[in-house]
């Protein structure tokens, strides 16, 4: 008794939890409760569909206002509204929900009307229950994936055409050599004003003459490896100035249609190019001035290890460029001013000073001193980088050697 009760109560939840999880929802209509109550069972056990119920038009318009249907099945001859009626009704809200009409009405003109009024599925009530409930289930799985599957096509559809469409770069389609799509950005690019000026035009055509022979190139062979094209080169405007491109042609084809067509995506390097001929003059005026001052310039790592120089802090200490790259700073700082010198250096990269300015003493190469007077900063390059130590060191060996013969005088 005890096997028989759990047994019983275990096929209750998991028909519960079939039902919880299953993959589709109807609504069936009908003015004869007992064949709500047949749909329910019948249904919710073969197909493990969810099944709700109304008794008539108006409630079924109430509950399809509440949520959602993967597909409406209806009687046709209801007191108040018939089927078709109602079928007209959900179409006239926009609502394209599967319908099937499921009558013992098996005249023609009633089958004709409800499709041309925009049924999924004429269907009628006859023979035996569970034959009539297998069908039924059928259609309702069938006509739902179908619409399911259009649904999903045209959301997809939708996403991708704003993604195309709100792109930065400049997105053309084209078959054969000929221009059949151009999202807004390649008409803004390209100096257009409207798709129509730009579609039907050869894709060379928005290339600049000296490229278009390796383009026409390409897009003639249709490479059997589908392989792409891509390349920076030059491109014309409607006006005739020419600018500079990122190029990326691939072939595209789908099953619906076997003619392959060219995906082109675009972008224009007019700002990229203009950034790096600015980083390079900027940086040529820095090694101007690098190397051309008359005083010793420096970088360094927060280690105190030289990274950089000019030439003119070698000659100042005597030494080759190649010696003293592998020399600290401490080990060409004369010992007495050595202490006051690291304090302050690691002062500064430990960020309780920005910057400071001495007077110290070096040991040239040949053993001599060189005074000098050092500012030192620390400087953020890059953020993901660590900082550098930039140290300006100019000589004031004269002015020293006065000073020290004037206390003595």
């Amino acid at each position: 008794m005890y096997n028989s009760d759990a047994k019983r109560l275990m096929d209750n939840v998991m028909r519960l939890l079939r039902r919880l999880m299953s993959s589709l929802s109807i609504l069936y209509i009908d003015d004869e409760p007992a064949l709500l109550d047949l749909c329910k069972e019948y249904l919710g056990e073969l197909d493990e569909i969810d099944v709700d119920t109304a008794t008539g038009a108006m409630p079924a318009m109430k509950k399809m206002n509440a949520r959602k249907y993967d597909a409406v099945v209806s009687d046709y001859q209801m007191p108040g509204m018939d089927g078709i009626a109602l079928l007209k009704m959900i179409r006239a809200n926009n609502d394209n929900t599967p319908f099937i009409l499921f009558t013992g009405k098996g005249r023609e003109e009633v089958a004709i009307e409800a499709l041309n009024s925009g049924a999924d599925a004429y269907l009628q009530k006859s023979g035996e229950s569970s034959s009539l409930f297998i069908e039924l289930a059928h259609w309702v799985r069938q006509i739902a994936a179908k619409h399911n599957a259009e649904e999903a096509i045209k959301r997809n559809e939708v996403r991708f055409r704003s993604f195309v469409e709100g792109a930065h770069a400049a997105i053309v389609l084209t078959k054969g050599n000929t221009i059949e799509y151009a999202n807004p950005r390649a008409i803004s690019m390209f100096g257009y004003d409207r798709d129509d000026h730009l579609v039907g035009k050869p894709i060379a055509d928005i290339v600049a003459p000296q490229e278009r022979e390796n383009v026409n190139s390409y897009i003639s062979q249709r490479l059997d490896d589908r392989s792409s094209f891509d390349a920076e080169l030059m491109a014309i405007r409607k006006d005739g100035t020419q600018f500079p491109i990122h190029l990326s042609l691939s072939e595209v084809w789908t099953s619906e249609d076997p003619d392959v067509s060219l995906l082109s995506i675009i972008t224009d390097l007019s700002e990229r190019q203009r950034m790096e001929k600015a980083i390079q003059l900027s940086e040529k005026k820095y090694r101007v001035i690098f190397n051309e001052a008359p005083i010793g310039i420096t970088t360094l790592n927060t280690e105190g290890q030289a990274l950089d120089f000019n030439d003119e802090l070698p000659k100042m200490l005597g030494y080759r460029r190649a010696e003293l790259i592998n020399i600290p700073f401490t080990a060409i700082t004369h010992k007495d001013d050595l202490p006051n010198n690291l304090r302050l250096f690691n002062d500064l990269v430990e960020g309780k000073i920005d910057r400071y300015d001495l007077e110290k003493r070096y040991i040239r190469k040949d053993g001599s001193i060189m005074w000098a007077r050092v500012i030192v900063n620390l400087v953020e390059i890059l953020e993901k980088d660590p900082p550098l130590v930039l140290a300006v060191i100019v000589d004031i060996t004269k002015r020293k050697e006065a000073e020290l013969r004037d206390a003595h005088e």
